[in-house]
């Protein structure tokens, strides 16, 4: 009976450790958005309402920024983060998902199955790229014009960790501001000169 005692206080003991452990583990991570940016290329272009917001453009002088968004097909991101273990286990990272919103409307999902290994101590960063079809922008563009070509994007979503064999997740979110009336200046410029 004794023997039976000691056991079962043995392994309430070890689960208790293992709890506080993946606990732990748990608070010491940190999944910190960097930045979210234009890609290179920034912008998928349609090449027939280029030609002819070039005539236009020709014919008055004049293009607004209807005109520019127009031109898009789709935006091409950059989303870069930033994870750190200041815990004392290795953790994994088999999948990221998230959503995005541009200007308060939701443009879609985004994901990385990218695997990330951490071992305690160590930051590592991971980088999604992330293609926004001008489809998915269409509530998106008045708001884009009243706001004198600012995108507020948001990027939120969930990181699926595993500690010590226990998977969890963990809460992500970052936000930022591009004004993307002069990006596409330039890379329309860009395209036309080159």
């Amino acid at each position: 009976m004794k023997i039976l005692r000691v056991l079962i206080v043995s392994v309430i003991v070890i689960l208790i450790i293992y709890g506080a452990s993946v606990y732990y583990s748990y608070a010491k991570i940190r999944v910190d958005f960097n930045d979210i940016k234009l890609d290179k290329p920034p912008f998928k272009f349609n090449e027939n309402a280029l030609l002819e917001m070039s005539l236009t453009f020709l014919m008055s002088g004049k293009v607004t920024i209807k005109d520019l968004l127009n031109v898009i097909e789709g935006v091409n991101l950059v989303i870069s983060l930033t994870i750190n273990n200041t815990g004392f286990t290795m953790i994994s990272i088999p999948t990221l998902r998230y959503s995005l919103y541009i200007n308060g409307y939701y443009v879609g999902d985004g994901y990385s199955n990218y695997s990330i290994e951490i071992s305690p101590g160590e930051v590592k960063e991971l980088t999604i790229h992330q293609f926004i079809a001008r489809d998915s922008l269409v509530d998106v563009i008045s708001s884009i014009i009243e706001n004198n070509g600012t995108l507020n994007i948001l990027v939120k979503g969930k990181a699926r960790l595993i500690i010590l064999g226990m998977p969890l997740e963990i809460p992500v979110k970052g936000m930022k501001s591009i004004n993307i009336y002069e990006e596409i200046r330039e890379a329309l410029y860009s395209l036309l000169t080159s």
